[in-house]
């Protein structure tokens, strides 16, 4: 079977994270930022 990836953007990845975890055929999730170099607006 070819593995494919995908890249998702979306609020609290951290819960994205636990959906995706739960789906079946997912094999692993990573939490993370992507790209971008701008300051934090924090």
């Amino acid at each position: 079977m070819t593995q494919k990836n995908m890249i998702i953007g979306g609020g609290c990845f951290r819960y994205l994270e636990t959906a995706f975890n739960q789906v079946k055929g997912v094999t692993s999730t990573i939490s993370g930022h992507t790209g971008g170099r701008k300051e934090t607006a924090y």
